[in-house]
């Protein structure tokens, strides 16, 4: 039973990779969307919430909120841009 299961968790992630690769990002975010909300999201004219989060991660890519997503790499951008806000010692990194 347990080889079994093994067996199909590997078939259920080939098909999974294999729908990766022929699905782009736009449809795949609208698809997501569609299920979530009900209806067919306006990628290019975002109105609602999720509409501008999927409009930002397809369309604008900014290097800068690659390092506001690092918790250490903000701490360094705030301590080189600012002497006004004192940073508390970290206990370590994991």
């Amino acid at each position: 039973m347990n080889k079994i299961n093994y067996q199909i968790k590997y078939i259920e992630y080939l098909l999974r990779k294999c729908r990766t690769i022929l699905t782009n990002d736009i449809s795949f975010h609208a698809d997501r969307l569609r299920e979530i909300s009900g209806t067919y999201p306006d990628l290019l004219n975002p109105v609602t919430l999720n509409e501008k989060i999927c409009h930002r991660i397809l369309f604008i890519h900014n290097p800068f909120y690659t390092l506001l997503a690092d918790k250490l790499l903000v701490r360094q951008y705030v301590e080189k841009r600012t002497n006004l806000i004192k940073l508390i010692p970290l206990v370590g990194v994991y």
